[in-house]
């Protein structure tokens, strides 16, 4: 039987085992405010349809990302049914553990369904053509329009529309684990100031945003790890069914992230620049994922060209935008996008201007285990 055969009959190898359920639900209970909720057992996890999407992003990254990675100690991941788009990672003495809240991908499927009604979406996916501007100004904010797909979404999706959206939301938990992973393999849990767990936490004063540092170069990591993962996901499940080359493969990691991303910034501050968390403003991490991924491609995959790459990040974008104005009839201006672009390149400059001397004091030798790392900045 075959690694990918096995996603749909196995799995559990990677599952939290139950009898170390009480230090992760004591871990957190402990969290203010504290997480009311517990911790699904693998064969109720894997039984309900509504899982499936979380299990197919968690169980691939694991097996493509961790099968020879070597660690000092065991690695597992677990769902907790709390509907919130969130996961952390936490180490444990004899253990480390992602946790994933399932509305990582339950809160996103209607959103997901409603913009993959647009045909134009679908046949970008699939083939690249791009959708034509009709020049339609937007009758909802950005925001309104993404509340009321989160309402109506899933409605207005048919079949195909469907089977793209169990991708792309299993796309959204590769996206969300690979950049846990790069907090474990990025030396990040053994820092003084993570406190050995990684979440979404206020930034303090003093750690003069070191912790911020860390979450962009988890991002870092998790934007390679998803792309080279994306570009080597034909054999499994589901993905063998598309013609999926390196193009195609990329406009889905795209468009997936972009519309990950657009969603958390739905449920965060109203202010779409807010820099009050550890992490950057969610729609500064598409930014973030178009620029490692066109640089550091090329230089793993030499069929692959920078100019193209950013140019399927760019049009991926659109796409999307033109997608909500569609359906629900809501869309990014242009001087938001200006602003989001100055503030990502600004975001990028000063995380560079900080970043050699915080890397210097991280133990960075699990990295040694992805022949990739060494084009990680």
């Amino acid at each position: 039987m075959s690694e990918a055969n096995n996603e749909q009959t196995g799995g559990k190898e990677f599952y939290l085992p139950e009898l170390l359920f009480g230090y992760v639900e004591s871990m957190l209970a402990g969290r203010t405010p504290a997480v009311q909720a517990r911790i699904l057992p693998f064969e109720e996890f894997i039984s309900d349809p509504l899982h499936r999407p979380g299990f197919a992003g968690l169980h691939t990254t694991f097996m493509f990302h961790t099968r020879s990675t070597n660690l000092e100690k065991p690695l597992y991941y677990c769902v907790v049914d709390y509907p919130i788009m969130n996961a952390s990672v936490t180490s444990f003495s004899n253990f480390y553990c992602i946790v994933v809240y399932s509305g990582l991908y339950q809160q996103t499927y209607s959103i997901m369904a409603g913009l993959l009604s647009d045909r134009s979406l679908r046949k970008f996916l699939l083939t690249g053509e791009e959708a034509v501007d009709d020049g339609s100004y937007p009758r909802l904010s950005r925001r309104e329009a993404y509340v009321d797909l989160r309402e109506t979404g899933a409605e207005r999706a048919d079949k195909p529309a469907l089977d793209l959206t169990y991708l792309l939301s299993q796309l959204t938990v590769i996206i969300v684990t690979c950049h846990e992973l790069g907090h474990i393999f990025g030396g990040h849990l053994q820092h003084s100031l993570t406190k050995n767990h990684m979440s979404e936490d206020a930034v303090q004063v003093d750690a003069q945003g070191i912790r911020r540092a860390l979450e962009i170069d988890a991002d870092v990591f998790g934007s390679l790890a998803s792309a080279l993962l994306m570009c080597n996901i034909k054999p499994y499940p589901r993905w063998s069914d598309l013609p999926l080359d390196l193009d195609m493969a990329l406009r889905f990691l795209f468009v997936s992230c972009y519309a990950t991303y657009s969603i958390m910034d739905l449920f965060g501050p109203v202010d779409p620049l807010v820099t009050r968390k550890v992490h950057p403003a969610p729609l500064l991490r598409i930014y973030i994922v178009g620029l490692i991924v066109s640089n550091a491609l090329p230089v793993i995959i030499p069929a692959s060209e920078r100019e193209a790459i950013w140019d399927q990040a760019s049009s991926s974008v659109r796409a999307v935008e033109l997608a909500l104005l569609a359906t629900a009839g809501g869309s990014m201006m242009p001087e938001e996008a200006l602003q989001y672009e100055s503030a990502g390149s600004q975001l990028w400059d000063e995380h560079l201007g900080r970043w050699s001397t915080i890397k210097s004091s991280l133990d960075r030798k699990r990295l040694d285990v992805f022949p990739w790392s060494p084009v990680l900045p």
